[in-house]
């Protein structure tokens, strides 16, 4: 946010305003807009994988999809049975504008398309906002500059991946602020409602956005006093709209029986939001890498955004001085502004602003992808003749394209980045499950679990995804059922096996027989703190007891899984 200090001021939001040309596309904006969504289906493409075979197949996927999109087929069902705890907590989590729409969408439109082309889409929507809003604050070539880079950041920064809820900030913010510009506000409104059903933290950008615009003016009004109680008003205003759709959305029963939440005190000392942990939200080594790099308490800085700020600070240098510059529209700076207030104010009411990161991490690419844009205009401008201006603006596409394209094609199978997975490794225990019509519960190693779900549409006791520790009461259960499995699954007898299906009602047991292979040791190299200390760090587990069932109970096998029915032991 530091940056918004060396934006040159354009001048009030007034003049702005008279300042903007709003006019059709021409054909110059149109071959621009059809060139940034060919770039925004090649990043697409690129990001799931590298040629069509491997782009259709749906064993590889990001790995939100896990949480998001298992869930989806129990909604309105009877979910009061503890072994159904996960996706009740995952339905309870999503917002309700998001789960209505994917819940329309599941079993009418393949998971394939769902997870893989309709990011893509909407991606589209949102460069079609930008490209209209930048066109008519700046110029073409700011907007077509801006637009790409914001796009193509976009999909190393995991926005629209998978169709999770935060794939609606772009497209439902700028549309948002396209409309508030023009003055359409009941268009704005019905975006601003919206915005609360399917990701709250661009409503609260948007409506931070709406004040601090109207505040802009205040002290040139006239009647201050007037502005100042028209403010007031806008603002409770979007936040009783805000707080009624909150509790429209969210059961006070459920959130009662998960809760409490996990207060800033306690993450400070619980495994699971330490460096390495299920959900890292500090860094031990310092402060300004907490800052800096997580995706969750900081602005989730990542290698193309550093490069983009340089390149943009370059790109400003000879034109400090100017008089001719193109500056950073006001509207962009009040985005720049609510942002960083919310952000500050996340951290003091943690998780019922959403993480602090949601207001920095996509806001800080769209103001630094405004002014990269209005630096390259600039410097376009400045060329003696248009044929340098071309080869320039020609230069510079590619440069764009070729960086992003390496950085896109490396994070497609870069988990450690939150990218894609790949699931054919269990892709015959999937085959086994979906072959049978047993409605079983099944325990299965976090890193397995996770796959039966989605693509067997098998009740699991838990899984990597939905190990979710911000709330105290869901946190604690998925606790005791990771202990209790692992002390099954580690068991030197076979009572302590039975004990443990008759106490969850476990009908199926998977078992990945490199678990019990020092040469391996593949389960902590998956699990994440604190649940691999859970599994034993040095043992003889060759007196393991599941891996040397055999007879009726073993159902399944392949080389390196079997799979046991817990009734038959």
């Amino acid at each position: 946010m530091a940056v918004c200090s060396v934006f040159r001021d354009t001048g009030s939001l007034a003049g702005d305003i008279r300042l903007m040309r709003i006019h059709n596309l021409g054909p110059r904006d149109v071959l621009a807009v059809a060139v940034l969504f060919m770039c925004a289906l090649a990043a697409g493409f690129f990001y799931h994988a590298d040629n069509w075979a491997a782009f259709c197949d749906i064993l590889r996927t990001h790995i939100d999809v896990n949480l998001y999109y298992p869930p989806l087929g129990l909604w309105g069902k009877d979910l009061s049975g503890t072994a159904d705890l996960p996706a009740r907590y995952a339905l309870f989590q999503m917002p309700k504008g998001y789960l209505f729409l994917n819940w329309i969408l599941f079993g009418a439109v393949p998971l394939f398309v769902q997870t893989k082309i309709l990011p893509v889409f909407v991606s589209l929507v949102a460069l079609y906002y930008f490209y209209r809003l930048m066109r008519c604050y700046v110029n073409d070539v700011a907007a077509f500059f801006a637009s790409l880079v914001l796009c193509l950041h976009s999909w190393t920064f995991h926005v629209y991946q998978a169709l999770c809820p935060r794939a609606f900030f772009y497209p439902l913010l700028l549309a948002f602020l396209y409309y508030f510009q023009q003055k359409r506000y009941v268009v704005s409104a019905v975006i601003y409602c919206a915005q609360c059903l399917f990701y709250p933290p661009a409503a609260a950008i948007s409506l931070g956005v709406v004040v601090l615009m109207k505040s802009e003016g205040l002290f040139s009004a006239r009647n201050r006093m007037r502005e100042a109680l028209h403010i007031v008003v806008l603002g409770v205003t979007g936040v009783l709209v805000a707080v009624v759709l909150h509790y429209v959305q969210y059961n006070k029963i459920e959130d009662r029986e998960f809760g409490p939440v996990i207060s800033y005190a306690q993450m400070k000392i619980l495994p699971e939001f330490q460096e390495g942990g299920k959900e890292s939200f500090f860094y031990q080594v310092n402060d300004w890498e907490q800052w800096l790099m997580s995706k969750r308490a900081g602005i989730g800085m990542n290698m193309p955004l550093g490069v983009l700020i340089v390149l943009s600070v370059v790109l400003w240098g000879a034109f400090l001085r100017s008089r001719d510059r193109q500056g950073v529209p006001w509207i962009f700076k009040a985005v720049s502004g609510s942002s960083a207030v919310l952000f500050l104010a996340a951290y003091g009411i943690l998780f019922v602003l959403y993480y602090p990161a949601r207001y920095a991490m996509f806001t800080i690419p769209l103001v630094i992808s405004v002014w990269f844009g209005c630096g390259v205009s600039n410097v376009i401008q400045s060329c003696s003749s248009a044929k340098r201006a071309n080869i320039l603006a020609g230069l510079l596409f590619c440069w764009i394209m070729a960086g992003y394209g390496v950085y896109l094609v490396d994070a497609r199978t870069d988990t450690r980045r939150g990218g894609m997975i790949n699931y054919h490794y269990v892709e015959n225990v999937i085959s086994y499950f979906k072959g049978i019509e047993s409605n079983g519960l099944v325990a299965a190693p976090p890193y397995i679990a996770d796959a039966l779900p989605l693509y067997a549409h098998k009740r699991v006791l838990f899984s990597d995804r939905f190990l979710i520790p911000f709330q105290q009461g869901y946190r604690k259960v998925m606790e005791e059922r990771l202990s209790d499995f692992y002390r099954a699954y580690y068991a030197v007898s076979k009572d302590v096996v039975k004990n443990f299906c008759q106490q969850y009602q476990v009908d199926f047991l998977v078992v990945d027989l490199t678990d019990f292979q020092d040469d391996k040791r593949e389960l902590y190299r998956k699990d994440k703190g604190p649940y691999a200390a859970f599994a034993p760090q040095s043992r003889d587990f060759i007196a393991c007891v599941l891996p040397a069932v055999i007879g009726e109970a073993r159902v399944y096998e392949d080389g390196r899984f079997i799979v046991i029915d817990g009734n038959k032991l």
